[in-house]
């Protein structure tokens, strides 16, 4: 775009692409709607040109009431704004007593014991608070978990 931001162009159907080429007034384009480069060298000129002769946000401006697929490419921080700041509740951020504020991503459908909701998410455990319980799964005794802990091979065991 003319501000260095990208857009990307899915219109693989006829549909979205005459509708493209009419609202931007290049009719002279349908024809070579899925060309690659080296089949239509001027069409691909003439697209890009087009594309630099807007900012990002007057391609967004321009597109708002158009069905053609024609979207902004966002990095990972700017994809990740728009699903939280869109309030479908995909994404959220959550304070944890431990961790802090942590980006959680919510799974529509239920997989296994994964939570359904935000709501459903929990704090994870404090550094060690699983250590007794898990040696003890894997055959160690109580004091030998206390002595791993002694030597430092683990860093606590909290009972």
């Amino acid at each position: 775009t003319k501000d260095g931001a990208k857009i990307t162009f899915a219109m693989v159907e006829d549909k979205f692409w005459k509708s493209f080429c009419t609202e931007a007034g290049l009719e002279e384009l349908i024809p070579v709607q899925l060309c690659r480069r080296q089949e239509a060298p001027e069409a691909f000129e003439t697209m890009e040109r087009y594309v630099a002769s807007k900012t990002l946000d007057e391609w967004n401006e321009w597109l708002a009431d158009k069905d053609i697929c024609v979207a902004p490419v966002l990095s990972k921080a700017q994809a990740i704004r728009n699903i939280v700041d869109s309030g479908t509740g995909m994404m959220a951020y959550r304070d944890f007593p431990i961790t802090g504020r942590v980006l959680q991503t919510n799974i529509p459908h239920r997989i296994s014991s994964l939570p359904t909701t935000l709501d459903d998410v929990t704090a994870p455990p404090e550094l060690g608070q699983d250590n007794l319980e898990i040696l003890l799964r894997l055959g160690y005794t109580r004091e030998d978990a206390t002595r791993f802990a002694e030597n430092g091979a683990i860093n606590a065991v909290i009972e």
